[in-house]
């Protein structure tokens, strides 16, 4: 019984170690947890700081405060006729753009995000680096798809592509499946940015990972250090039933 209580000890020792040295920020925190029901989401989210912009699009997309659960809420996102009628338009309904990074020595950045989509369509996330405040191409990014059958749905990562494909009704470029997906599952999905190798990775737990390299300049400007990320999140093929949710969205730098 000493041995093993002796072995528990060590364990909580070396993982207080551990964590004492390591040190997060904040830089992108949308719980939706404050924000008042039956209401589209507000602009500037709490918690704040960080002080993280949100940008909703309702033209084409209705978003909505919605409870999940006791104290949890989330956002529903409702496609128009206009997303309906003309599917194969990819719609923007988000743009969040995340507080400054650290630069010197550029950070280490993770994040992820909530999501459920039932019925037939596609939610996609990309992400873009703001350098100099110029919008850049996107460096890599998720889509959550659900399709007939027997293709079924998936989570799966993208690579870097320019931004103007976001109007182009072909797929995006693909680096594969990180998992499978059933219409009305809630899944998280994680992500991180490897600045010294410029490696962008899509993760889920219990799942598989996906990973592929963005280039060092973009638009003529230097993508690290990475100063702020705008997360762009759209909605693609959906049908008369689709709906989405969202939720958690977050981006974190660490050491």
């Amino acid at each position: 019984m000493k041995t093993v209580r002796s072995a528990l000890a060590l364990l909580v020792v070396v993982a207080s170690v551990l964590l004492a040295g390591c040190t997060t920020n904040m830089r992108l925190d949308v719980p939706f947890d404050n924000d008042p029901l039956g209401t589209p989401p507000p602009s500037a989210p709490a918690p704040t700081p960080p002080n993280d912009q949100l940008n909703w699009r309702t033209g084409f997309v209705t978003a909505t405060v919605v409870n999940r659960s006791s104290g949890d809420n989330w956002v529903r996102l409702q496609p128009q006729k206009e997303s309906t009628t003309s599917p194969d338009d990819r719609r923007v309904f988000l743009l969040a753009v995340t507080d400054p990074f650290t630069t010197s020595p550029p950070a280490n950045i993770r994040g992820s995000v909530r999501l459920r989509l039932d019925d037939l369509g596609t939610i996609g996330i990309g992400f873009r680096p703001l350098q100099a405040e110029q919008t850049l191409d996107f460096i890599g990014g998720i889509e959550l798809s659900t399709f007939l059958p027997p293709a079924g749905g998936g989570v799966y990562g993208l690579k870097e592509f320019k931004g103007d494909r976001l109007g182009d009704p072909l797929g995006l470029p693909s680096s594969g499946q990180v998992a499978p997906y059933t219409s009305g599952q809630v899944i998280d999905v994680n992500w991180t940015l490897d600045q010294s190798t410029r490696t962008f990775t899509v993760s889920v737990l219990g799942g598989g990972s996906q990973s592929s390299s963005y280039s060092d300049k973009l638009g003529g400007l230097p993508t690290v250090p990475l100063q702020r990320l705008i997360v762009q999140c759209w909605i693609h093929k959906p049908v008369s039933s689709t709906v989405g949710f969202i939720d958690n969205l977050r981006a974190e730098e660490y050491r």
